[in-house]
C-alpha cells in the first residue's frame, strides 16, 4: 500500500507546533509549503490503535523540495490508481480538493 507523507504526534498539535516539529522541516527544508486547506479530523479505529487523523493541503511545493525522502510524485487523477490504506482511501472518497 501506498501512503502519504506523515507525521505522527501523541496528541493533538496546532499548525504552529507541527511546522516547528524537526520531521516538518526534515520534508520541507528547502520550502515553506502554504496550508491550502485542511481537512477535519477523522477517526479510524484499528484493533490495536485508534488514530485521530488531520489531512492538509499544501501549496508552493515542487518535486525537487522532496529529495532525499521516499516520496514519489503523481498526478492528482493518478492518486485513485494507487492502492491505500482505508484510511487515505476514504478520505479521498470523501474530499473535495482543487484538482491542478
Amino acid at each position: 500500500l501506498y501512503d502519504l507523507p506523515l507525521i505522527e504526534t501523541k496528541r493533538a498539535v496546532s499548525l504552529i507546533n507541527l511546522r516547528n516539529m524537526t520531521v516538518w522541516k526534515d520534508f520541507f527544508s528547502s520550502s515553506n509549503p502554504g496550508i491550502i486547506s485542511r481537512s477535519v479530523v477523522r477517526k479510524h479505529i484499528l484493533s490495536h490503535q485508534l488514530i485521530f487523523a488531520r489531512f492538509y493541503l499544501l501549496g508552493g511545493i515542487t518535486p525537487w523540495h522532496l529529495t532525499g525522502h521516499h516520496f514519489i510524485i503523481v498526478q492528482y487523477n493518478q492518486l485513485r490508481n494507487m492502492p491505500f490504506p482505508r484510511l487515505i482511501d476514504r478520505f479521498l472518497d470523501e474530499t473535495e480538493w482543487v484538482k491542478y
